[in-house]
């Protein structure tokens, strides 16, 4: 009988993220820094450093993530008007401009996204809710 060319051969194993291991290798940094004999007001200072980096994370990760949404939202809208409503670069451009403006307005404060939904529902009649 031919032995086969791959008896005894185990197969590899693949890499795999264990958090246990990232956590324990946090937890020793944790160890190294505590090791250092830091002072008390070096470790406030240490704290918040990593607190602001935590901020700033978190600010840029949300930023993104409104940009995305927003750029959805403007691309679909610009397709169903080009499509369906026949609109071109002109009255795109004209729409994306007065738009910018009242996006200004909203993160300067000066109106809300609720008073732009409620003045469409009350002077308009258009309620902007999901219908199916």
């Amino acid at each position: 009988m031919a032995k086969s060319k791959h008896r005894g051969k185990r197969p590899q194993k693949l890499p795999t993220y264990d958090p246990r291991e990232t956590d324990a290798a946090l937890s020793e940094d944790l160890r190294q820094v505590l090791k250092a004999n830091l002072s008390l007001a070096q470790l406030i200072e240490l704290e918040k450093q990593l607190r602001r980096s935590l901020e700033v994370a978190t600010t840029k990760a949300t930023d993104a993530a409104a940009e995305e949404a927003c750029m959805r939202c403007f691309a679909t809208i610009f397709r169903v008007l080009v499509d369906r409503f026949g609109f071109g670069k002109k009255r795109l451009r004209t729409l994306f401009d007065a738009c910018g403006e009242y996006l200004t307005d909203i993160s300067d404060g000066r109106i809300t996204t609720q008073e732009i939904v409620d003045c469409l529902r009350n002077e308009d009649k258009i309620d902007l809710v999901w219908t199916e």
